[in-house]
């Protein structure tokens, strides 16, 4: 480490991704241990509060990255394709919750082993929010029976697209209501009253988006490597959150659905709802993945419903990975 206290520094602090994990970073009380700096590219020179003292929103070209002990990317994927090399090199230990597809990179998902925090490689992808909701769900199938092929399909929040989507939502819906033709903003078409098909940024060819859920559940549930993955993604017009239909393929006519309802009863990251249909807002702000509605069809294959509050979820692993590792001085 570069000096007696850890530099840690957050890029894209005041998204809405990176406000969560500095709720989350704040909950490790590390404040002793690590200096904290936080960018931001539209709000530099503003100040968000922090223990002690407030920070104050640094351009990212300010950072001197040769000082940096942990980075943590909270950034668009071609933000952190660039940033992420420069500061691996430079010896800093790097988190990155973009998405991007990098070479030779550690994938963490809620419930990591210790072990794995005790022999990390220097970059670290966060896994993609749907990848962390489903993979306790495939684990705790896989255990009652092999899976044959697993299919979700993903409906995410406007916090997907960051700030400006959620801004970009509420200013669609104020519009419509208006009787006025709204911008459509980061995403392909207007989203407010409205689903759209594909993550963020996909194009015509491909959705990096789904590509990264599929990259990191594969990397999550190792178990899967044979197995074939197909995960569609659409955008729907709700501010946070992630909800997705999923079958999972057995090819067992004969599979007893109590043996994977005990199953999902005992993995830690699961709850199951068994009074009513698990609702997306039944979700906000609980750490662990609602599961409801699970069912076994004339086929063998499972089927069910699973929502997640994607980003508390996904800064609540940063917060716990980055605290154990300054704790402890695993870096």
């Amino acid at each position: 480490m570069s000096s007696d206290s850890t530099q840690i520094v957050v890029y894209g602090a005041t998204g809405v991704l990176g406000r969560e994990i500095l709720v989350a970073l704040e909950g490790e009380t590390i404040e002793e241990l690590a200096t904290l700096q936080i960018t931001g590219v539209r709000s530099a020179g503003e100040e968000v509060p922090w223990p002690g003292a407030a920070l104050q929103v640094q351009s990212p070209d300010s950072i001197d990255v040769d000082k940096v002990d942990i980075a943590i990317l909270a950034t668009p994927p071609e933000v952190s394709l660039a940033l992420a090399p420069t500061l691996r090199d430079r010896g800093a230990l790097v988190f990155d919750c973009s998405g991007a597809a990098h070479e030779d990179v550690t994938t963490l998902g809620p419930g990591t082993d210790r072990a794995v925090l005790e022999d990390l490689e220097s970059l670290v992808a966060i896994a993609n929010p749907a990848a962390s909701a489903l993979a306790p769900l495939v684990r705790a199938a896989h255990k009652a029976t092999p899976l044959s092929a697993v299919t979700a399909t993903v409906l995410v929040g406007a916090s997907m697209s960051g700030r400006e989507g959620q801004e970009a939502l509420s200013s669609q819906t104020v519009s419509l209501l208006s009787h006025r033709i709204p911008d459509p903003g980061p995403f392909a078409g207007v989203l407010a009253f409205n689903l759209l098909p594909d993550g963020p940024g996909a194009t015509a060819e491909a959705d990096p988006w789904a590509s990264a859920a599929r990259r990191h559940l594969k990397a999550l549930v190792p178990e899967l490597a044979n197995t074939p993955v197909h995960i569609q993604v659409v955008q729907a017009p709700v501010f946070s959150g992630l909800a997705a239909s999923v079958t999972l393929s057995t090819g067992d006519p004969n599979l007893q659905l109590k043996a994977v309802l005990d199953e999902v009863d005992q993995t830690e990251g699961l709850l199951r709802s068994t009074e009513r249909a698990a609702a997306l807002r039944d979700a906000m702000e609980l750490d662990g993945s609602l599961v409801g509605s699970v069912r076994r069809d004339e086929d063998g294959a499972l089927t069910c419903w699973i929502v997640s509050d994607a980003l508390m979820r996904t800064a609540n692993l940063v917060g716990e990975v980055v605290g154990t590792v300054v704790r402890d001085e695993l870096w």
